[in-house]
């Protein structure tokens, strides 16, 4: 059988955890789904979490955009984004909160993936992550890894967007990566220009 293609997301994660985690459903108890509904949500939160794990670049800490259907690691795709990077971010809170990784595994999990972020190039003017990074090199992509086709870097906002978001949520549910960044604020500064080479830039805004 065919396996199916997943594309990383945090978006199932997230849209179950007001039902299942216990301190959204106290707070908010009319809303809580039936018996049998709660575990079905529960099985969509841990298979996407599955996909997490499988999709997670050890060396890095970075998820890559997709990996195949049987989540064999090998099967990564060879490309990252901001985006796919925020997501992986909240869907670790979510699994903590749920339960499927505990705290300490929650804590290095983001800990480590926030270090690296601090270490991806940027454009220097704007300061913006770049949309497209190799997971294994963090290098910006320049040619596709599918196809050989070239790669022009370019910012989006929107996926610039997506990470700042991640890491705001990562400094409230966690304030210990917070404290990290405030002692250790050279971790977020920029490389040099002259370690840069150059790129034709366009800024997107998708619809």
């Amino acid at each position: 059988m065919r396996s199916t293609r997943l594309a990383l997301t945090g978006i199932t994660a997230a849209a179950v955890v007001a039902a299942l985690v216990p301190a959204a459903a106290s707070a908010a108890t009319s809303a809580t789904p039936p018996t049998d509904d709660r575990g079905v949500l529960l099985q969509y939160a841990q298979d996407t979490w599955a996909s997490f794990e499988a999709m997670v670049e050890p060396a890095t800490a970075l998820p890559a955009d997709n990996v195949d259907g049987d989540l064999d690691p090998a099967t990564r795709s060879r490309y990252t984004s901001p985006t796919n990077i925020g997501g992986y971010l909240w869907s670790t809170i979510v699994a903590r909160d749920l339960g499927l990784i505990d705290r300490s595994e929650a804590y290095q999990r983001m800990d480590s993936t926030v270090a690296t972020v601090a270490r991806l190039d940027r454009h220097d003017d704007s300061g913006m992550f770049y949309n497209w990074y190799d997971p294994q090199t963090l290098d910006v992509l320049r040619v596709w890894p599918e196809d050989g086709n070239t790669v022009y870097p370019f910012l989006s906002s929107v996926d610039n967007g997506w990470l700042a978001a991640a890491l705001r949520i990562v400094a409230a549910a966690e304030p210990r990566l917070r404290r990290v960044e405030r002692r250790r604020p050279s971790r977020w500064a920029r490389r040099p220009a002259s370690s840069r080479s150059g790129a034709r830039l366009s800024h997107r805004h998708r619809p």
